[in-house]
């Protein structure tokens, strides 16, 4: 199969190899055209060069259009991008407002602590002060541990007179011996079954109260109807508490 090509007119070259070249003249003034000869398989070749210029033009247009695809998205993101960048500016912003006001409140904590501290050395004095006038009022109590609940009827106060009288020795209390008041600790009716109440004594002389705790310790044991009584100072629990401390 043989395929012409126009082109301009050249001298014909030698050794070109298996071309042939057919010259004509034409009008002066003008190019004279030459028909070129191809052998037989270059068509072919021809084709399919033209075929995979195609291709590769195709492919172009892909990559053109990938390319274009590719923009947009980077377009995108760039926008993205940049409400990102508002945003964390954004956060920042409340990110040091919360770093002051965290730092305001935590002056304001290292106050409060300190206010703290100090109420409490100040609750713990008055605590103190409670406990030492609680006892200077407790001084002339006496509290008398295991009398029976029911002799005393309802006048406790004439009960303990009339027993401490008849019970202690002579010289034990003063000539005007006399109680302030006497009562069971605690209060109401009792419980069946419960041991029996403390009767806690109040006395009006010091001095009686003093002199019964020492014939209390003279004594080896003192009873009421076959039950054993026992004598002890009126502590407030603050006192109490402080005393198991030192015992443990």
């Amino acid at each position: 199969m043989e395929r012409y090509l126009k082109s301009p007119q050249t001298k014909p070259r030698k050794g070109i190899g298996d071309v042939d070249v057919k010259s004509s003249e034409k009008e002066s003034g003008q190019f004279a055209q030459q028909d070129i000869i191809l052998e037989p398989g270059w068509g072919e070749k021809i084709d399919q060069i033209d075929g995979k210029l195609i291709e590769i033009l195709g492919a172009v247009q892909q990559t053109n259009c990938a390319i274009g695809d590719l923009t947009t998205k980077l377009s995108a993101v760039q926008s993205d991008i940049v409400l990102i960048r508002d945003e964390m500016n954004n956060i920042r912003g409340k990110i040091k407002e919360l770093q002051e006001i965290t730092a305001k409140l935590n002056k304001e904590m290292s106050s409060m602590t300190e206010r703290s501290q100090k109420t409490d050395e100040e609750i713990g004095r008055l605590k103190e002060k409670v406990i030492d006038l609680e006892d200077r009022s407790r001084r002339a109590n006496l509290r008398f541990v295991g009398f029976p609940e029911g002799p005393e009827t309802e006048n406790v106060t004439k009960f303990m007179q009339e027993w401490l009288i008849n019970i202690c020795a002579e010289n034990v209390l003063s000539p005007n011996f006399c109680k302030e008041r006497a009562h069971r600790i605690p209060g109401g009716k009792h419980i069946p079954g419960a041991p029996p109440r403390n009767i806690l004594v109040r006395f009006l002389s010091q001095k009686d109260r003093d002199s019964i705790l020492r014939w209390r310790r003279s004594e080896q044991e003192i009873l009421y109807n076959g039950n054993r009584i026992q004598i002890y100072p009126d502590f407030s629990k603050g006192i109490q508490i402080k005393s198991k401390e030192r015992l443990k």
